[in-house]
């Protein structure tokens, strides 16, 4: 979970940096340019989350690192799951 907490932490610097940079903007006033970077954001944490829920079922099954153990008789699968 260590790998979590440091993602969290890295995306919350991020949009700190992001708002510092923005709210100095003479355009941050428009608008078009608040809703622009409302969608923006929104897009950009549903993609860290995504990012954050596929790693954790990666981790959870051993990831990629570390190959599924077969069973005796299993056919080997040639196709990525």
């Amino acid at each position: 979970m260590l790998s979590i907490a440091l993602s969290a932490l890295v995306i919350a610097v991020n949009i700190f940096f992001v708002l510092t940079y923005v709210s100095g903007l003479s355009v941050s006033s428009s608008g078009w340019f608040i809703f622009l970077c409302v969608v923006v954001g929104n897009a950009y944490l549903a993609f860290c989350a995504y990012l954050a829920v596929d790693m954790v079922i990666n981790m959870a099954e051993g990831g990629a690192g570390r190959p599924k153990k077969k069973k005796p008789g299993q056919p080997i699968s040639t196709h990525l799951n």
